[in-house]
């Protein structure tokens, strides 16, 4: 929605068409213009689809913002390998196949007078991809995948006046740990958050985020829609023995299920 605020018009692509529809009749009502197509990200066949359907429908792509992802929530020595190659397919390869995918369409678009960037690839990331949290090593490790990938992938392509962006949040409040609590844990963890109301945020507050990065001339490597985050985890990565310790706490805030 605050995409389509500011102007732009929404490419919405995912595997449960009845909330792309919901989000898509919201910004129909509000004036904006939203293209909704069923995709899988675990599919080449699927993302390349959906790619063509935008070229179709507008012959350009100006960004691609790569969200897919989920988590679980478990012990590293208790993850299965099917569970461990799952997540990897979803986050880290689904993010691949969508910039391969869209790439060659971005390449099209001629360089704006007086801009730097013909367009921009954005890489849904985490906080996550700086410190392992207990319960989500395997989680944090494709939101590192990704964040390392976008960081050699800023480089190799800067030369074609394309930006790519990795966007870091923190705990938001969506349906993502909802969906992530239906699975139990096998490590007898209860599933409870111990991050304190003023380390959270909502939907929206990181979406305005993503937007003013968007609008920018040079777009910021990083978006870190809370500040406070990126330079306590800074700290962690100067002193390994604070982001030790604060791990060693978090775990101690988790309930073992009877």
């Amino acid at each position: 929605m605050e995409a389509s605020k500011a102007g732009m018009r929404i490419a919405l692509a995912g595997r449960r068409l009845e909330k792309l529809e919901q989000v898509a009749a919201a910004i129909s009502a509000s004036g904006g213009e939203a293209l909704v197509y069923r995709c899988d990200v675990d599919h080449d066949l699927e993302v390349n689809a959906f790619i063509e359907a935008v070229r179709l429908k507008w012959r350009r792509l100006d960004a691609i913002f790569a969200n897919s992802g989920f988590g679980i929530f478990d012990r590293v020595l208790n993850t299965t390998d099917a569970d461990l190659r799952a997540m990897f397919e979803t986050n880290f390869y689904g993010t691949i196949r969508l910039i391969r995918a869209a790439v060659p369409l971005i390449r099209q678009n001629p360089v704006p007078v007086g801009e730097k960037y013909r367009g921009h690839i954005l890489i849904c990331s985490s906080a996550a991809s700086r410190i392992g949290p207990p319960m989500l090593g395997f989680y944090a490790a494709t939101k590192a995948a990704q964040h390392m990938t976008a960081t050699a992938l800023r480089g190799e392509l800067d030369g074609e006046h394309i930006a790519v962006s990795t966007v870091h949040p923190i705990g938001t409040k969506t349906e993502f740990g909802d969906r992530m609590r239906e699975r139990p844990s096998t490590g007898g963890i209860e599933q409870k958050s111990s991050t304190p109301d003023f380390f959270r945020q909502t939907q929206e507050h990181a979406a305005r985020a993503i937007v003013r990065a968007m609008k920018r001339h040079n777009p910021p490597p990083e978006i870190w829609p809370h500040t406070g985050t990126r330079f306590g985890l800074a700290l962690t990565a100067a002193f390994p023995r604070i982001g030790a310790w604060a791990m060693r706490k978090h775990m101690k805030t988790m309930r073992v299920v009877p």
